[in-house]
């Protein structure tokens, strides 16, 4: 029987099976062929494992892809592995946390400013200085630990600092990127005692990789038609 290691992740989209191995920073997408022979392989689809119908795949290609993922490290045959399947339980978003109302430009504080540049600063040193599965281990640690906090982030006072976050960031002298801007907004609302979630996705035709904030079914730094494009990967 076959696992995923702890440092993979899948998701499906389109009848395709995407692999995300967070430890190399890298995807792979198989076609529908593989994915169908890389799924029953994880979930020991009797189906698929066994069947002597022409819908089975022939054995040798199950071979083939068995052991291409192993060479990988994409799977694992190791029972210490997680189980297949996605390893997330948030939902699709369906609004935004700010809304369509509009909001009059805070002037942020001198604290929340300092407060801005700290999480700004240490997002970018993370992303430059450590490996990108140690950031993302290091954001799931602390809101598992903060349980609370997480309930508290479609909050008035929650879109209030996202708000005067937005004001500020135009200030700090980076570009726009998805794993910077939501890395520096999750580190800048922890310090409020603030956990949203940290949400991976990925898009097909053309391929596409993306992250954002979300609480609940809000997203909170980016666009909702635009983020209804991925299909959730990894939380964090």
């Amino acid at each position: 029987m076959y696992f995923l290691p702890s440092h993979v992740y899948t998701c499906e989209t389109n009848g395709r099976l995407v692999f995300l191995d967070l430890k190399r920073d890298s995807y792979v997408c198989l076609d529908q062929q593989h994915s169908k022979v890389a799924l029953a392989l994880l979930n020991r689809d009797p189906a698929w494992a066994h069947a002597t119908s022409n819908a089975s795949p022939p054995l040798t290609l199950t071979q083939e892809v068995a052991s291409t993922l192993l060479q990988r490290d994409l799977i694992t045959a190791e029972g210490t592995g997680a189980a297949a399947g996605p390893r997330h339980t948030t939902m699709a978003p369906t609004r935004t946390l700010l809304g369509d109302a509009r909001i009059s430009e805070p002037r942020p504080s001198l604290p929340r400013i300092a407060r801005f540049y700290r999480a700004s600063l240490s997002a970018a040193a993370k992303l430059r200085y450590w490996p990108i599965e140690k950031t993302v281990r290091s954001v799931q640690a602390r809101r598992h630990a903060n349980s609370n906090g997480s309930a508290l982030c479609d909050s008035p006072r929650a879109k209030e600092l996202t708000t005067e976050f937005n004001v500020l960031r135009s200030f700090f002298p980076r570009r726009y990127l998805c794993l910077f801007d939501s890395l520096a907004l999750l580190d800048f609302l922890a310090q409020y005692e603030l956990y949203p979630t940290w949400v991976f996705g990925v898009k097909l035709n053309p391929f596409g990789a993306h992250c954002w904030v979300q609480t609940g079914d809000a997203v909170v730094n980016d666009d909702l038609e635009y983020i209804r494009n991925f299909s959730i990967i990894l939380t964090a």
